[in-house]
């Protein structure tokens, strides 16, 4: 075992002296907003393995920087384990897969460093005793998930969390230093290589279980977003092909209903197939968001198939048939069928 490693990783850990405070930033931004990707649920499901993890409270008088190095130790013994995903694998079975990961602990800043985007500097949460600026915590987190990719990039490994955590990261890059930058260009040319190693561009939905398909359907589709965005933003190329891909709309459930037995998840799919796809009950869950980024960002790429083309030719013809597959795609027999 590496001790540089062990050393480094200690130092990531006794960040974790401040969960109270991540939490509080975290939830401060659900209650502006909660996301489509992984949403509330999961995202505090993965604040309590971190607590679980770390184990000290604020008022412990154990020597944090001894207990930081022994976790660390133990965490790159369980890391090096296989991170298997079969087709009748429980939720909780999932959950505790997701203990004593590097990639769990990247994704968990992460998704810190990006809340801070919705909140303002004035905010109380960072008046409080042992906090940092908005500013400061978001670089912090930046850094520290890159640690995190650094020790699952040296052991080889790569599995869906690893691929939460590009995402999230990739995003996080153009809150810290901007869209034009070129680190989340970079991060995203990453995103999109684990996407296709794992297979989330084709449909794979019947070799796992429902709630990991659902979440492999939000993760491709936030990928494709995100491609489209600093596509568009740049003027360059996207990563990630419509043509090559077979990228399955999101189901329009919550997480919770994910996580239902087989024939309730079953008659709530069979609801929402006799209503296009859609839950009609009035509220628009992470579901309904996912999808409709999904469309846009096919009309995007098309839109930039013309805009970066230098085909000019019968171009009257091109944009035709972008402006007809906007039309189909509104109608309601289009996306019933999605």
């Amino acid at each position: 075992m590496d001790s540089k490693r062990v050393y480094l990783g200690a130092q990531v850990l006794n960040l974790l002296g401040n969960l109270p405070f991540y939490r509080d930033v975290v939830s401060a931004r659900f209650k502006l907003w909660e996301g489509w990707c992984l949403g509330r649920p999961l995202t505090m499901m993965i604040f309590d393995i971190m607590e679980e993890i770390w184990g000290l409270s604020q008022n412990d008088t154990v020597d944090q920087n001894i207990h930081a190095l022994k976790l660390s130790k133990e965490m790159f013994h369980t890391h090096a384990r296989p991170f298997k995903t079969p087709a009748n694998m429980p939720w909780s079975d999932f959950k505790h897969a997701l203990s004593g990961r590097w990639e769990t602990v990247g994704l968990m800043f992460c998704i810190t460093g990006l809340s801070t985007e919705w909140l303002s500097e004035d905010d109380p949460i960072f008046q409080q005793h042992g906090s940092t600026d908005p500013r400061s915590l978001a670089t912090t987190a930046s850094a520290v998930s890159d640690i995190c990719l650094q020790f699952c990039d040296g052991a080889g490994i790569i599995n869906d969390i690893v691929c939460w955590l590009l995402m999230h990261q990739t995003t996080l890059l153009t809150t810290v230093y901007g869209d034009s930058d070129s680190r989340p260009w970079r991060k995203l040319g990453e995103l999109t290589t684990t996407v296709f190693a794992l297979g989330l561009h084709q449909d794979t939905s019947y070799q796992l279980p429902l709630y990991l398909a659902e979440l492999r359907k939000r993760i491709m589709v936030a990928t494709f977003t995100i491609d489209k965005i600093l596509a568009t933003f740049l003027g360059r190329p996207p990563l990630v092909s419509w043509r090559y891909c077979d990228i399955q709309f999101p189901l329009d459930l919550s997480f919770e209903e994910m996580l239902l037995d087989p024939s309730s998840v079953q008659e709530k799919i069979l609801y929402l197939e006799e209503n296009g796809g859609w839950n009609d009950e009035g509220t628009i869950r992470k579901g309904a968001w996912a999808r409709i980024s999904l469309f846009k960002s096919i009309l995007r790429e098309k839109v930039l198939e013309l805009s970066l083309s230098y085909r000019v030719e019968d171009i009257n013809r091109k944009v035709e048939w972008v402006l007809f597959f906007l039309s189909l795609s509104l109608s309601s027999d289009f996306l019933s069928t999605r």
